[in-house]
């Protein structure tokens, strides 16, 4: 089996086929992010509401 990356051609016999074959097919476990994704959208929805607030607020000062 032969396979090219960008910068060079790397063959593999069959005995690392096969190591690399039974590699993927064992059963991994489920992929938990770090971090709680909804509790990261609330605190950007909450920084960007400040920062229109903000906004908005400098732009009617500058209006007065």
């Amino acid at each position: 089996m032969a396979t090219e990356t960008f910068f060079k051609e790397i063959i593999l016999d069959e005995a690392a086929v096969d190591r690399l074959i039974a590699e993927m097919e064992k059963p991994r476990k489920p992929h938990v992010p770090e971090f709680d994704v909804l509790e990261e959208l609330k605190r950007g929805e909450e920084w960007l509401q400040q920062r229109i607030s903000q906004s908005e607020k400098s732009s009617e000062q500058i209006k007065k």
